[in-house]
């Protein structure tokens, strides 16, 4: 017989070869030896500028997993990483930043250094506009502080866009517009487009023209204006076309809603039938709650309404003060009702839409020829023209 033992040590081969891919398992898996494979670092360092440079830290993702925060203009170090290739993505940066290299890199760690990753981030925020002689038109967008140009949105499957606006998380916009393949006697329609993917959906199809959209401040509901024989009406549906609810009466000529930054309310503007009135024939600024319910006039004159981030003013256009057929941009104090006029040019003022963060408003204005887009600090002051040698503008709006 042959003996399985061996003989210089007493055991037998098997339990030598067991010993061995035991001893394999640890050494190559680096065990629990902090000074093994897993010593390896990643030095993350951010550098964010721009207008509009974001307070929160961005967050780094390690090869799928939650790694630490990065502050928006600093480093941050991963540690415990096995030597070779890692996926490293900075994660948490707003649509309005853009960064000079791919968010997402491949590197290799080595045990004995740190591996170095530069970010370098623009933050700017943009301001959506329509520009052309025909409705609807094509749709740009341009920095807020004026720099880079404008480019234009793609937008397939329909004739262009005009009152679109940003959805709350910036990831979408709605507008309203015609299918290119419809005739062109056929009446706008309110749609939607996701900025990432770039499709579009057509949220109404009616026999009247659905216009003014406008997103609840939670992104679940849209308000728009609807045109019927005897005059328009503000309605809501959900965000993807479903639950439509009337909230005025189809005898009165109401537009433009906006929202309440709780989503309670809803400012809206209606012409004045009131053949007694100074004031008949034009529009004034009503407010309602979101059900359509406590519906309250708030200015003898004003249209397209545009609610400020904290709740507690309206910016507006009104021909008012100006006799030759301009208009200026006006803010409406909700505490007292007060209004203040910001603009005093000569000509056209309108389409005011705040910042975020209620601090300035961009406008339209034909005080330099045609059209363009400038922007002023909400009490009026501090103009700056955005656009150069563009035309017919309209309907500007703020990224979130």
């Amino acid at each position: 017989m042959i003996s399985l033992e061996n003989r210089s040590s007493g055991r037998s081969p098997a339990w030598l070869a067991l010993c061995s891919v035991i001893l394999l398992a640890v050494v190559g898996c680096g065990g629990d030896d902090s000074s093994g494979p897993h010593d390896g670092r990643l030095q993350v360092t951010v550098v964010s500028e721009g207008a509009d440079v974001p307070g929160d830290a961005y967050r780094i993702i390690v090869d799928g997993d939650e790694g630490p925060t990065v502050p928006v203009n600093g480093s941050a170090e991963v540690a415990g990483l096995g030597p070779g290739e890692h996926q490293v993505t900075l994660a948490g940066v707003p649509l309005f930043c853009t960064a000079e290299s791919a968010l997402t890199k491949t590197v290799t760690v080595r045990s004995d250094s740190a591996t170095q990753i530069d970010y370098s981030l623009t933050c700017v925020r943009r301001i959506m506009f329509s520009e052309g002689p025909s409705w609807p038109a094509p749709l740009h967008l341009v920095r807020s502080d004026g720099t880079g140009g404008d480019t234009t949105l793609d937008l397939p499957s329909v004739r262009g866009a005009n009152d679109a606006v940003w959805s709350p998380d910036g990831a979408s916009i709605a507008f309203w517009s015609e299918l290119t393949s419809a005739p062109d006697s056929v009446l706008p329609d309110i749609f939607t487009m996701d900025l990432n993917s770039g499709e579009v959906t057509r949220l109404t199809s009616n026999v009247h023209s659905d216009i003014n959209p406008a997103w609840s401040p939670d992104g679940k509901r849209i308000a728009f204006a609807r045109g019927a024989y005897t005059g328009r009406l503000i309605l809501t549906m959900d965000a993807d076309g479903s639950n439509v609810t009337a909230l005025t009466d189809s005898t009165f000529f109401s537009q433009e809603p906006t929202w309440s930054p709780d989503g309670d309310r809803i400012a809206y503007s209606q012409i004045n039938q009131d053949e007694g009135s100074p004031e008949f024939g034009e529009f004034q600024l009503w407010i309602m709650n979101s059900d359509g319910s406590d519906q309250t006039l708030v200015a003898d004159y004003g249209d397209r309404p545009v609610w400020s981030p904290d709740g507690s003013r309206i910016a507006f256009q009104s021909t008012h003060d100006q006799n030759a057929g301009g208009r200026d941009i006006y803010i409406l104090t909700l505490a007292d009702l007060s209004i203040v006029r910001l603009t005093h040019d000569a000509g056209t003022n309108d389409d005011p839409a705040w910042s975020p963060d209620g601090s300035r408003i961009v406008f339209v204005s034909n005080r330099d020829g045609p059209s363009e887009i400038y922007t002023m600090h909400a009490d009026g002051s501090h103009v700056v023209r955005i656009t150069d040698e563009t035309d017919y503008v309209n309907s500007v709006s703020w990224e979130p």
